[in-house]
């Protein structure tokens, strides 16, 4: 089976699973930063489709959107691998504090940045729905003023009176 890959032929991680706790705990860890590393790319990923929607910039959208689907998928396959590495690492004692204080840290790093990349998803959801109805809007006022039903000439008589 072959690694995960965060892009074009960089592997995620290089080490194997065995050896001794701290081993294990140091592996954990950088499991953590490059998932950490990862959604916060999906973070300004998510920002930066937002000013795309805002810009009206069709081209920006969808390159932004790309790029939060490689993320995620880099996000997949690293939490594949390392599940089990992670769990060990929690649940045993390091040999090193040092290890186990920054695997705690790094904990609490990936929160903030999976809590950061979780608002500006949200945030980034109702632009798109607010782009969709006000979307909506345009193409049912285009339609019937095409169709010459007159709702569009009679709501311009009411604003000018």
């Amino acid at each position: 089976m072959s690694e995960p890959r965060a892009s074009a032929g960089t592997p995620i991680i290089s080490q194997s699973v065995e050896g001794s706790e701290l081993d294990k705990t140091i592996l954990a860890c950088e499991f953590l930063m490059k998932r950490q590393s990862l959604m916060r790319e999906l973070a300004e990923a998510l920002e930066r489709a937002s000013c795309a929607v805002a810009d009206s910039n069709f081209i920006g959208l969808v390159q932004q959107t790309s790029r939060q689907q490689e993320i995620v998928q880099s996000i997949r396959q690293l939490d594949a691998s390392a599940r089990q590495v992670i769990s060990l690492a929690s649940t045993q004692n390091s040999e090193s504090e040092e290890a186990g204080q920054r695997f705690r840290q790094l904990l609490t790093d990936l929160n903030q940045a999976q809590a950061l990349a979780t608002t500006r998803n949200r945030l980034h959801g109702a632009l798109l729905r607010r782009s969709r109805r006000t979307t909506d809007i345009f193409a049912r006022l285009l339609a019937n003023a095409a169709h010459g039903d007159g709702t569009y000439s009679a709501a311009c008589s009411q604003c000018r009176s």
